[in-house]
């Protein structure tokens, strides 16, 4: 979980140096997948409420999907501009293991449905840059 903080204090620093009028928001997914922060200008929002969490916040699993699912309804809603460019960033261990019925440790249920989830990202304009935390 220390390496996710880090990742994204990085990031929010950095996009925040850029001076730019990008907007960011929080999902974050175990066995359920949570909007945890609307997409915001105040990127000090999205690091706290990270912060704010402990490593078993949530359980062990990883519905990728579902978290991916959150993000493109986040990034295509009302709260979203329509002439923005349209980019998740996913942090993972890359072990998808939730189907998309909410079925734990199907590691091939989870998969399909992450990958189905990401299409429909894609056909909908978002990039996608999955990067992977964890051991392993």
């Amino acid at each position: 979980m220390q390496a996710v903080k880090d990742a994204v204090g990085q990031l929010v620093d950095t996009i925040s140096g850029l001076e730019t009028d990008d907007h960011l928001s929080l999902e974050t997914y175990d066995t359920q997948a949570y909007h945890e922060v609307d997409l915001t200008d105040d990127y000090a929002t999205v690091s706290t409420r990270l912060y704010e969490m402990q490593a078993a916040h949530y359980d062990v699993w990883t519905n990728m999907g579902g978290g991916i699912l959150r993000a493109r309804e986040e990034l295509t809603g009302s709260r979203s501009r329509s002439t923005a460019r349209k980019v998740m960033i996913l942090l993972t261990d890359g072990n998808a293991n939730v189907a998309a019925d909410g079925t734990t440790g199907d590691y091939t249920g989870g998969r399909n449905y992450a990958e189905e989830q990401a299409a429909l990202a894609v056909a909908d304009g978002i990039r996608i840059f999955s990067v992977s935390v964890g051991v392993g």
